[in-house]
């Protein structure tokens, strides 16, 4: 729907409380103004332009003929400010304050406001705002919302500069260090009418129809002014907490609520917990000439006006506001310059260049050589010594050559150093060579020149800080729906974050089956964050002197090659570094990574191999014994086996047995040998005997025997079919 001019009795108030504000505004910056305007001229100023020269002075030197020259050393004074703000940019960082905000929440809140840098181009329109800041007092930039493309209602985060500072004017009551609490601001622009009816052709009907009467309004007849206006409205509320579906405290503004379900039962419920709010809506409004332009009344979603200044030096004196930058201190010591600078030039311009005094009569006939002695390299150059009456003519004489002005150079001297002192930098913080000679010395030199610009740098890192704290509430209101997105690590590493606004919890990881992180998932609306403005050399220049240390340190110690070797070329930046990082890191140890057991673990495993080896050596110990045993019941049986041979023949011999009982007895013999073995006889009982003694041949127990060996073998009592010797109870 095209856009149309409300002229409704609430958009009339509108109107003209802008008008008002915009009086105020012109009255209390005007000062201001009028020196950054004289500001950023004297910065940018050259042979050409002559900005660094008065008017009348630069016009009666035209006139008279005389040199005006203009050696602008104040550029290289500003540059050093503003280049090292581009070499040590100001960063966001987010660091997780409770609520469900984790340590891994908050590095991704890192990569999604690196992605937005990203995709804005920042860093220009930092570097155009510090540009300003530095020359002027004063730069702004701005933070924006817009839709990814044609095709798309997802909307993203767009972070801009103001091309012209002097088109922005911010609430005069703001006191905050970046003006986030400013009430109202305006971003406006006085276009002549031609050029105003080729951009907003859509608009042309507006112009020149009067709403208020009495009032000149906003245009003239040549020029139109369009500005967007910001305003601020304080809205009472009710914060209300009440238990949700899940049964977990939940917090709404009852006018959201309201919105979804007006007669939620939550309103009247005894438990919910009330408290009376103040929160702030920022109106947006599109005014052409004398009219709001809009197609329906706009609300911006943030809760602070989204322009932020990047000042220099602010102050307040006698109610009259100025602003500087790094320019207004040299002013007057590049003026001494420059006029010295011009005197020299001219005291040795009206200087004569003639070498030569000679009286007409000595070089009469001669003039030729003369004329041309400066051209060309005559062997003699001949004159009359002798007039014409006979008297003696005085020689050719030679006068000094052209000198310096000895005032002059030392007025620029002077003025040299005056510049060095008034912006504390120093010659050999402008390349020149200084006296310093130690690494250190060389350092302090540094921090002092830094010491003094500072408040540029830290002024910056507040302004980039407050875009850290508007990104962090834009984010949950524009990222509203499931998407995934892709964030910027700090190493510039794409990595794919899928937001979802119904996670319960600020942060998950999803894992394979290996437990391999193959997802992030993030609710940017749960968690609470405090927002960071990192100053200090930039990821590339850290990463130079990463690598750097890295091989400073391999080279003394190269056994830690396998450790660190990675990583030492993944900080290289040089082609096959990253194919050289990943075949080293192939080579380092599991635990150097993190994979392998922790320390307890491997606490546990030393202690398993000891008791492994302890076990081995006991087994080893019975299995020795066991040997033994085993050949002491060898040596028993074939002792056993002798007896019951000998018991035989004795009793053949003494009984006198016959032939057949002989055999009778063999056989029993040879069949108790091979039903009951014979390494059954063991020696274990006569340890269990209370004492031992001979026995006689009347204490031999029934069926027993006295063997070879001397010993009484008998069948053991609990034992059938084991022989045991027995011995004597003392």
């Amino acid at each position: 729907m095209a856009r149309q001019a409300v002229d409704s009795e609430k958009f009339q108030k509108v109107l003209k409380r802008a008008q008002e504000r915009f009086k105020r505004c012109e009255a209390w910056e005007s000062y201001a103004r009028r020196l950054f305007m004289d500001d950023i001229r004297f910065a940018n100023a050259d042979s050409d332009n002559k900005y660094q020269w008065p008017t009348r002075m630069w016009n009666d030197r035209q006139r008279d003929e005389r040199p005006a020259l203009t050696i602008n050393k104040t550029r290289q004074h500003n540059l050093n400010i503003i280049n090292d703000a581009k070499m040590n940019k100001p960063g966001i960082k987010y660091r997780a304050a409770g609520n469900g905000a984790t340590a891994e929440s908050a590095r991704i809140w890192d990569g999604i406001a690196r992605h937005i840098e990203y995709q804005s181009n920042a860093p220009a329109h930092y570097d155009y705002a510090t540009t300003f800041q530095v020359e002027a007092g004063i730069g702004y930039l701005r933070v924006n919302t817009d839709y990814v493309d044609e095709n798309s209602f997802d909307q993203e985060i767009y972070i801009t500069s103001i091309a012209d500072p002097l088109t922005v004017y911010l609430d005069p009551d703001a006191k905050a260090p970046a003006k986030e609490d400013a009430r109202f601001a305006f971003i406006f622009e006085d276009m002549p009418k031609e050029v105003f009816d080729q951009k907003y052709p859509q608009y042309k009907q507006y112009v020149g129809q009067e709403v208020l009467v009495g009032e000149k309004g906003w245009f003239d007849e040549d020029h139109v002014r369009v500005a967007e206006y910001f305003e601020a409205e304080d809205v009472n509320d009710e914060l209300l907490m009440f238990d949700g579906p899940d049964g977990q405290p939940m917090t709404l503004m009852a006018s959201d609520l309201r919105k979804v379900d007006p007669k939620s039962e939550i309103f009247d419920n005894p438990q919910t917990r009330k408290r009376t709010v103040t929160r702030r809506n920022i109106h947006y409004h599109l005014i052409v000439g004398n009219h709001v332009i809009q197609e329906e009344e706009r609300i911006w979603i943030g809760k602070t006006i989204p322009i932020i200044p990047v000042i220099g030096e602010e102050t307040i004196i006698e109610g009259r506001l100025d602003r500087k930058g790094h320019t207004r201190a040299m002013k007057d010591p590049q003026r001494m310059y420059n006029y010295w600078a011009s005197a020299a030039v001219e005291y040795g311009a009206l200087q004569s260049k003639t070498p030569w005094i000679v009286g007409v009569e000595s070089v009469e006939g001669f003039e030729e050589y003369w004329a041309t002695a400066n051209r060309q390299n005559h062997a003699y150059l001949p004159y009359k010594s002798v007039g014409d009456d006979g008297k003696p003519l005085p020689p050719p004489s030679r006068i000094e050559p052209p000198v310096p002005s000895p005032v002059a150079l030392k007025g620029m001297e002077v003025a040299n150093v005056e510049m060095q002192m008034v912006s504390g930098q120093y010659e050999n913080q402008l390349g020149q060579q200084g006296n310093e000679r130690t690494g250190k010395a060389i350092a302090e030199r540094q921090r002092q020149g830094d010491r003094a610009t500072y408040h540029f740098i830290d002024n910056l890192a507040i302004a980039i800080r407050q875009i850290g704290i508007i990104i962090l509430d834009l984010v949950p209101k524009v990222y509203d729906t499931n998407r995934i997105i892709t964030i910027l690590a700090e190493n510039n590493e794409s990595l794919e974050v899928k937001l979802d606004p119904q996670l319960r919890q600020a942060h998950m990881l999803e894992l394979n089956e290996n437990n391999e992180v193959i997802g992030r998932v993030l609710n940017p609306a749960v968690g609470k964050y405090e927002v960071m403005s990192d100053v200090g050399p930039g990821y590339a220049t850290r990463r130079e002197e990463a690598f750097n240390a890295l091989t400073l340190i391999l080279t003394q110690n190269p056994g830690l090659t396998s450790i660190i070797g990675d990583i030492m070329f993944r900080a290289g930046d040089f082609p096959m570094a990253e194919e050289a990082a990943e075949r080293l890191k192939r080579m380092v140890p599991p635990q150097a990574l993190g994979q392998g057991p922790s320390q307890n673990e491997q606490m546990l495993g030393q202690q398993l191999q000891q008791m492994q080896q302890a076990l081995q050596a006991t087994m080893d110990e019975l299995a020795k014994e066991k040997g033994k045993s085993q050949a002491r019941l060898e040596k028993r049986e074939v002792e056993v086996y002798d007896a019951i041979t000998k018991r035989l023949d004795v009793l053949i011999k003494n009984v006198g047995l016959t032939a057949p009982q002989t055999n009778l007895l063999s056989d029993q013999a040879v069949q108790e040998s091979t039903e009951v073995p014979i390494s059954d006889t063991y020696e274990g009982h006569e340890d269990q005997m209370p004492g031992r003694g001979e026995l006689q041949d009347h204490e031999i127990p029934f069926g027993g025997t006295r063997a070879p060996d001397g010993n009484v073998y008998a069948p053991h009592p609990e034992m059938p079919g084991v022989l045991t010797r027995v011995t004597k109870e003392i």
